[in-house]
């Protein structure tokens, strides 16, 4: 269990560090999240999510940046999570589907 909590860790890491993403945005990426894009024929990628920084408590969609090298660390936190995101899907409280779709749901 302990090094699943860090392999997670270090995608949290890998993200924040591939895109400059704050804590607060890092915590608000989803599954979905890894996006590629092409403009003018050139493909590049980002990470979206909720930019809260003058936003006055509420989240922004924004976009970041980033490598491809992202989507696999996005790809691994969503497989990690899985299991602990279907189990709140299933519950009756509201507030546990919206929690469902964090990235970093922990284990233990």
């Amino acid at each position: 269990q302990g090094t699943i909590i860090e392999v997670q860790t270090v995608c949290f890491i890998v993200c924040g560090a591939l895109t400059g993403m704050r804590r607060s945005e890092l915590f608000c990426l989803h599954s979905n999240s890894f996006k590629e894009k092409e403009v003018y024929g050139k493909k590049y990628y980002v990470l979206q999510s909720e930019q809260h920084k003058f936003a006055q408590g509420r989240g922004i969609m924004a976009e970041w940046v980033t490598t491809k090298f992202t989507q696999k660390a996005i790809e691994l936190a969503e497989a990690i999570s899985r299991y602990m995101r279907i189990q709140l899907l299933e519950d009756d409280d509201p507030m546990s589907v919206h929690n469902s779709s964090c990235l970093w749901l922990g284990q233990g």
